[in-house]
């Protein structure tokens, strides 16, 4: 629309210019009517869709046609075309000093045994530097989004990351001695990341790749592939989009979204997860199958919600009105079936390797019973100064896992695994509050964040980690409950606490006040501190004491808080000291550790 009345623009100003020498044409057609640009949705992947406008027969007016005539040929030729690709995406350049991420007494651990006195704890970070937890690492990423526009409402969006996390310095081209030992300082720069052959990841991963189609003026809209899942505040389900992001989480999901008396309903299917594949002709390049679909997990859901675009809910705001945004998600996890544990060691899987299997009897099965539930629900509120944003969620449900063997061999059949039941009930919440400055504070932001996440009697924290070996309920201990809650690691709280030492927000609860402020050209600043205690002494080192410690953090940025919209060049420097409480004391000894500390250098061009 944007484009017609553009082209439309300058064919009226270039008429009118010439009007002043020659007499108009009668058989010239007038300038289009004008049309309104669409309004700016939600950054959330979830649509905004806009009521259908009423149809305008006839406008009427010197200067001015018909919408019928605005449609004939000779108007077609000169309205541009949508164009074919849209490139959008990142450069980033980070790098982090590090230091006693350990607080210097060892502190930082995950316990893999048994719930117990006996347990032993497991270094989160391996030492460095003469055996403390420090380090200094810069790493890179390209991220590429390229958009192709099959037509105005067919899309294909994909996402393409190169050299994702790249550590600088890695993958060197060495000098190596007679007998393959590598001299590192005569390398002579980098080589291509490989897979298995040099590095962890490929050079290039995609990412993303998925089709929006939207119809009845945009009231309906159908989208497949593999896609971002973006949620609420984002402590459930977070696409992970923001530049200093690393995760994001990605579903392979079909969902129809289409509005009703002002809210979006969505129901949706996700793949969780279909196991093995088989080549049936034992060629590569054909089409794979799904091996053993008996055990095969899927999740039904559905979302309502009510979402204004971000100038709607400026506009009504600026009139003196209250705007409230909300939505519900309910889901439906399930699995009959899965594979087995001998599956997973080689020497019992029918005498072949998994990955050579070419039947489905190569496949022994076992009782899942998996029923999983979530309700997530989130609201906004904004009035005048203060926006509040809220996001509450429960899972609930049940599982069957096999118990350790009795016996110590390394190989077991199903006839020695004992499967028991293990319950889920997981909770989490977390709240923001803001007040934007007005006249002379009108560069000045103060608010205040709060969350928390449900733990579980299991030793240790279990963030982003195996469910058996942190949890306990797989391990054959009297755990038999997987309650810990576990925000999105793409939410940010801090610099180290939990991002950094147990990865992310659960077993605990945190309160975290801000300021923020806006200076000239694009330069912005904040300072925050956080204060955090667990929900279960059980998480902590010592395992008698709840406190976990706080968090002073500080950063100075260009173009991040102040004119984010400005320019394409953006960075940030920022610092944070982390002084730990009576959770981390020694489990011996019960002396507390020393600080924690990070500087932090960001640097972004977007495009």
């Amino acid at each position: 629309m944007l484009s017609r009345t553009l082209a439309a623009f300058v064919i009226v100003a270039a008429s009118a210019a010439q009007a002043q020498t020659q007499a108009p044409d009668p058989q010239a057609p007038a300038a289009p009517p004008a049309r309104a640009e669409p309004t700016e949705t939600s950054p959330s992947p979830t649509p905004t869709l806009a009521p259908a406008p009423a149809p305008t027969e006839k406008v009427s007016g010197q200067g001015e046609i018909s919408l019928d005539d605005w449609t004939r040929d000779d108007w077609k030729l000169v309205q541009p075309r949508v164009a074919l690709v849209e490139l959008d995406g990142y450069l980033r350049l980070r790098s982090d000093m590090l230091r006693k991420l350990d607080f210097g007494n060892g502190a930082t651990t995950e316990y893999v045994s048994a719930p117990d006195s006996s347990a032993t704890p497991a270094p989160r970070y391996p030492g460095s530097d003469g055996g403390t937890a420090n380090f200094s690492s810069t790493n890179m990423r390209l991220r590429i989004e390229p958009t192709l526009n099959v037509s105005e409402n067919l899309h294909i969006i994909t996402t393409i990351d190169v050299l994702d996390n790249l550590v600088m310095g890695s993958t060197p081209h060495t000098v190596n001695t007679a007998d393959g030992y590598p001299i590192n300082v005569l390398g002579n720069g980098q080589q291509v990341p490989k897979a298995g052959v040099n590095s962890v990841y490929d050079s290039i991963a995609v990412k993303r790749a998925y089709a929006r189609l939207t119809a009845l003026n945009e009231q309906l809209e159908l989208t497949f592939g593999r896609m971002p899942s973006q949620w609420g505040l984002g402590i459930l389900s977070n696409a992970g989009d923001c530049l200093d992001c690393d995760y994001g989480d990605v579903v392979d999901r079909i969902a129809l979204t289409f509005k009703a008396a002002d809210l979006l309903l969505t129901p949706m299917f996700d793949w969780v997860s279909s196991g093995p594949l088989i080549q049936p002709f034992g060629r590569s390049g054909g089409q794979p199958l799904d091996a053993a679909p008996w055990e095969d997990a899927g999740q039904y859901s559905l979302r309502v919600q009510r979402v204004d675009g971000e100038n709607d809910i400026k506009d009504r705001v600026l009139q003196g009105q209250t705007v409230l945004n909300y939505g519900a998600w309910g889901i439906w996890r399930r699995q009959k079936s899965d594979l087995a544990k001998s599956y997973y060691n080689t020497a019992t899987v029918a005498g072949t390797s998994p990955s050579l299997a070419t039947a489905a009897t190569d496949f022994p099965r076992e009782e899942r019973s998996a029923n999983i539930l979530t309700g997530d629900g989130y609201l906004r509120l904004y009035h005048g100064r203060l926006s509040l944003s809220l996001e509450g969620v429960v899972l609930y449900g049940s599982f069957k896992m096999p118990t350790m063997p009795t016996s110590t061999t390394t190989t077991s059949t199903t006839s020695d695994v004992t499967l028991e039941s293990n319950s889920m009930l997981q909770y989490g919440g977390a709240a923001e509050i803001a007040w934007h400055g007005e006249g002379e504070a009108k560069n000045l932001t103060l608010s205040l964040k709060g969350g928390a996440a449900s733990g579980d009697k299991h030793r240790g924290f279990g963030a982003l980690d195996q469910t058996g070996t942190q949890r306990g309920s797989t391990g054959g201990g009297d755990d038999t409950s997987l309650d810990n809650f576990q925000f999105s690691p793409d939410y940010h709280i801090d610099l180290l606490m939990f991002r950094r030492i147990i990865g992310t927000v659960t077993d605990a609860w945190y309160v975290r006040p801000e300021l923020s402020y806006v200076f000239a050209n694009s330069i912005g600043g904040r300072a925050w501190a956080v204060y955090s205690q667990a929900m279960k002494k059980a998480s902590t080192y010592r395992g008698t004491s709840l406190p976990l410690g706080i968090e002073v953090d500080g950063e100075l940025s260009y173009g991040l808080i102040a004119n984010p919209e400005g320019g394409s060049f953006k960075g940030s420097v920022a610092g944070g000291l982390l002084f730990p409480f009576s959770g981390f004391k020694s489990p011996t000894d019960g002396t507390g550790g020393s600080l924690a500390w990070t500087l932090q250098a960001r640097l972004y061009v977007t495009f």
